[in-house]
């Protein structure tokens, strides 16, 4: 596990009226430096990627490389139903300094296993920079097969797969057929399974949890690596719990109003959604949880 790959899943902080809110990013990345080892996937799912207008996803690329300086890496998602417009916004990135595209499947038509292997191939001999696999089917309604993972993984454009299927046997399957390929990652994508999937051989994670504890994340990976297993687990109980609460609040709702708790910025979502109601019990559960380990006083 020495070359883990660690990142945030960076939420996309917005204003009421739907515009780029750079003061938060001012606090939320400087944070999210200072645990050291995590880098940045921006406009996935947790960043709204799917939500964003095209400026606002060209603004946070280039605001969020600007912060980071070129200290770690940054991925950025694409993420439409439309193959053109997928072109289209990849057009986009190519004179950015992105070290990859997290791309999931187009959703609403349902695709077989040759639709998704000839819509991945003919995208990565296409774009300028790698490509990470998204196989996320609790929103996209597809789950890419273990198989053509393994067939598309010897692309030489194709870098890995982040799994946010929360089904520990697909990535235990993808892991297994995609060993024998050099440099391809798998990485867990969500927060509650860091630890079996590097416990089983896995090359790192992409969470939403970096946004409000990207120091627990740090510490429960450098444990793992260094064999403290007793130590990650305390730490992987500390993330369940909050990821428990976190669930309460129907996923991004709640990691923008932890967020916004810590970095005190609005915690809008960008439309049609709405922000966590202040005084319901998802978001009292969370400030609860958020109290007992001092992340807010």
């Amino acid at each position: 596990m020495s070359e883990t790959v660690l990142q945030t899943a960076l939420i996309t902080p917005v204003t009421s009226d739907g515009e780029l809110d750079e003061n938060a990013l001012d606090r939320l990345v400087p944070r999210i430096l200072a645990a050291e080892t995590l880098g940045f996937s921006i406009l996935g799912s947790t960043g709204e990627g799917a939500s964003a207008s095209l400026n606002l996803r060209r603004q946070m690329r280039e605001a969020v490389l600007k912060r980071v300086g070129g200290h770690r890496e940054v991925y950025s998602g694409i993420i439409s139903t439309v193959p053109d417009e997928i072109r289209r916004d990849v057009d986009a990135c190519r004179d950015l300094p992105l070290t990859g595209l997290l791309i999931p499947p187009p959703a609403y038509y349902p695709l077989d296993s040759q639709d998704l292997e000839q819509f991945y191939r003919e995208l990565a001999d296409f774009v300028p920079v790698p490509i990470m696999l998204y196989n996320i089917p609790p929103y996209t309604k597809v789950s890419i097969p273990p198989e053509t993972v393994a067939k598309l993984a010897v692309h030489p454009n194709i870098m890995g797969i982040k799994d946010s299927s929360r089904d520990l046997d697909y990535y235990l399957r993808v892991l297994h057929l995609t060993q024998s390929v050099p440099g391809f990652k798998v990485l867990i994508g969500t927060d509650t399974l860091i630890l079996p999937a590097l416990a089983a051989g896995g090359h790192g994670a992409v969470v939403a949890s970096g946004n409000i504890v990207p120091e627990w994340i740090a510490d429960l990976v450098h444990s793992a690596e260094r064999g403290d297993f007793s130590h990650a687990r305390v730490m992987e109980s500390q993330l369940i719990e909050l990821a428990n609460a976190l669930g309460r609040a129907d996923g991004i709702r709640g990691f923008k109003f932890a967020a916004a708790a810590i970095d005190r910025h609005q915690g809008c979502l960008i439309a049609p959604y709405h922000a966590l109601d202040k005084e319901s019990p998802a978001a009292l559960a969370i400030l609860d949880v958020l109290k007992r380990y001092h992340l807010i006083s």
